[in-house]
């Protein structure tokens, strides 16, 4: 019911790891009554899904059942020990790597995103829904993002935080290439 009634403000992707999550995350929980849930019960399934799931995933799945529950019997206790968050081990590319890939790539269509991504730092939904009218000179005004539907299918829409519209001056090379 949280799902249904907050669906209509949330992004499409957002609503389909929501669905994904209620399809698969709670089973051990999904049939217990609010007047079951207690504590030790919420804490049991924290473990047991916490076996075989990263620590985010864990904590994303706990939120929208925390959430959920909230929002229609604040009294149950919703606290349990969620695991410690791992750092990600990410790797930044040096410019060299950058411009051994764009050697290999070039004249290819995956070009255009490794410039987009690489260069302007777009993310893939943004780069996606570019439009040449977007590119003005030697800038890139990024302020819509194709997402996924959870029915199949794309739609593209505004991005999710006003801070995600920007403008992005990139090398004449680049523009150029793109």
């Amino acid at each position: 019911k949280y799902i249904a009634l907050k669906a209509p403000v949330l992004s499409p992707s957002t609503l389909k790891g929501y669905k994904a999550l209620q399809k698969h995350a709670y089973g051990s929980i999904s049939s217990m009554t609010l007047s079951e849930a207690t504590g030790a019960a919420l804490q049991a399934w924290v473990s047991e899904y916490s076996a075989d799931h990263s620590p985010k995933a864990v904590r994303n799945a706990y939120a929208l059942l925390s959430a959920s529950v909230k929002m229609f019997e604040r009294s149950v206790d919703m606290t349990a020990t969620l695991p410690q968050l791992t750092p990600p081990k990410l790797y930044t590319p040096t410019d060299e790597d950058v411009k051994n890939l764009l050697t290999y790539i070039s004249g290819t269509e995956l070009e255009k995103a490794v410039i987009l991504a690489a260069l302007g730092t777009l993310r893939r939904g943004e780069g996606c829904a570019l439009l040449f009218d977007d590119i003005v000179g030697n800038t890139v005004t990024v302020n819509k993002s194709m997402v996924e539907l959870s029915g199949g299918g794309t739609t593209v829409k505004a991005p999710k935080t006003p801070q995600s519209v920007r403008t992005i001056t990139l090398p004449p090379e680049a523009i150029k290439r793109l």
